[in-house]
């Protein structure tokens, strides 16, 4: 059995990591030290641009005191052409240039009353752990299909026909199984 938290007479483990994606190479797992130092500078204000813009005149130009991307790259593009990653936390002077940033910053205030919900943990076994992150692939494919087609004025997002065939859609990839699972494993 692989590893995991103790529940009932059988283990379960969470979602595999790899959902989250990868954090290091494992080429740096003989030089532990190495790692640590630079998970330590990441964390200071040099280390927080680097790893969200990049290089300085590479990916991007201080204009005005403000980080922005050079030409026509963006996070992802940097993240794609590069590998520079925010993983830790996002630098205060890059954050200034963000728009997505901004909007938050404003929006924040309203969302300051409402209440917080905290899920449930859901204790899953391996093969519903593994059935559960196939099926969410699927699913989130579909989201992100939809989502492309409404942002480009392809379907109308004001149809209640649309989102009962979106929901239908979503059922047939699965989404009703994983729902299932997871209404079982919290009962």
């Amino acid at each position: 059995m692989k590893e995991g938290k103790a529940h009932g007479s059988e283990q379960v483990k969470g979602p595999d990591f790899a959902l989250y994606g990868s954090l290091f190479s494992s080429k740096l797992a003989s030089q532990p030290e190495k790692l640590l130092q630079y998970v330590d500078w990441s964390a200071t204000p040099e280390g927080l641009l680097f790893n969200q813009m990049g290089v300085e005149n590479l990916t991007y130009v201080v204009k005005d005191g403000i980080p922005v991307y050079k030409d026509d790259l963006d996070r992802n593009k940097v993240l794609e052409q590069y590998g520079f990653d925010c993983y830790l936390s996002k630098s205060e002077e890059a954050q200034k240039g963000d728009p997505m940033y901004l909007i938050t910053q404003e929006a924040a205030p309203h969302f300051q009353e409402m209440p917080t919900l905290y899920a449930e943990h859901a204790a899953l076994n391996e093969q519903d752990t593994a059935t559960v992150n196939t099926v969410m692939s699927g699913v989130w494919n579909e989201v992100y299909q939809f989502a492309t087609k409404a942002v480009m004025g392809v379907v109308d997002i004001n149809s209640d026909q649309v989102w009962q065939d979106h929901l239908q859609t979503l059922n047939k990839v699965g989404l009703d199984r994983a729902m299932a699972i997871y209404t079982k494993a919290m009962k």
